[in-house]
């Protein structure tokens, strides 16, 4: 539970450094490539400096899973951005949030992930409380086939990022290595990858540089790492089933009322609806869900059970 605690905080931070990136003057764009550079620099620093030896988890799938995931991180992003333009705040975010029925149907077919009854229920109401509590739409928004287009490939890309995540989870128990290896490899992989393609389309369409959009970057780039290896520990120990409905809902409900406290913007009967509804699918991912938030076992990925005592056979000594 302390790592979905953890990653649900890191992930408002995020959004919120990144929600302000947008509201100033600068480049969001060259933002971004600061933030994927310093993640990457990040990465790669633990990766070296760990104590597990990373030469052990550099196997074709994991780096595989890197790249894919760092490559689709830097698309998400273009898609991201231009739906917020064609599509308005309020539905992207939406569809964002509801691209977590991806991974959790994903591991319950492939990976033995099994939910019960009331995390399907939970996941059920994710559509409908996401869609209660998404932002108003200015400027009178009116989605055009473009848009269509780009909320679809939103909700795809959103998925199969969150998917291999959980793709590298079930891989440390094949790789030959430790758990922690395979993350520190993965992660450094990912936003090593970002980081070039952000920085080439930023070269490319000549992004203007800031001095306070390097601060602000650098920042977002040092939550962004920390909420990537935050997420990965939490799918570690619990079930995609519990951490993505209930990080979502909580994640976009903590975003409603820190805009209401801090960006002033007023709480409407639809998304107080909203919140309520986050509360019910937070209780129901957890009711009778399996959770092994054992430190030990993310750390080592053993999960096999200690000796009982009252079982040894003292005859035998």
């Amino acid at each position: 539970m302390m790592y979905l605690i953890l990653s649900v905080l890191a992930l408002v931070g995020f959004m919120q450094a990144f929600r302000y990136a947008q509201h100033r003057s600068g480049s969001v764009m060259f933002v971004a490539a600061v933030n994927y550079t310093v993640a990457a620099l990040i990465s790669v620093i633990v990766m070296l400096t760990g104590s597990d030896d990373p030469t052990q988890a550099l196997t074709t799938p994991v780096i595989t899973l890197g790249l894919a995931n760092g490559i689709s991180y830097f698309l998400h992003l273009l898609i991201i951005l231009a739906s917020f333009r064609l599509a308005g705040v309020g539905v992207t975010s939406a569809i964002l949030s509801t691209a977590v029925i991806i991974p959790v149907l994903t591991a319950h077919l492939l990976w033995d992930d099994k939910a019960n009854a009331w995390q399907w229920a939970a996941l059920g109401l994710l559509p409908i409380g996401m869609l209660l509590m998404r932002p108003r739409s200015a400027n009178g928004i009116h989605l055009t086939w473009r848009a269509d287009v780009l909320l679809v490939l939103l909700f795809i890309g959103g998925g199969v990022i969150q998917t291999i995540h959980k793709a590298i989870d079930v891989q440390s128990a094949d790789a030959g290595a430790s758990h922690a290896a395979v993350r520190h490899v993965y992660i450094a992989v990912l936003f090593v990858t970002t980081a070039l393609c952000t920085i080439a389309y930023a070269v490319a369409t000549r992004v203007k540089a800031d001095v306070a959009g390097t601060a602000l970057g650098a920042i977002i780039g040092a939550i962004n790492a920390t909420l990537t290896a935050l997420i990965l520990l939490a799918l570690s120990v619990m079930s995609a089933a519990v951490y993505f409905p209930v990080s979502t809902a909580v994640v976009v409900a903590l975003n409603v009322i820190i805009s209401w406290l801090f960006w002033h913007e007023r709480i409407t009967r639809r998304q107080a609806v909203g919140l309520i509804v986050a509360v019910i699918i937070v209780v129901l991912a957890n009711f009778g869900g399996e959770n092994t938030d054992d430190p030990n076992e993310a750390a080592t990925g053993d999960s096999t059970p200690a000796p009982d005592p009252s079982l040894h056979d003292d005859t035998a000594d």
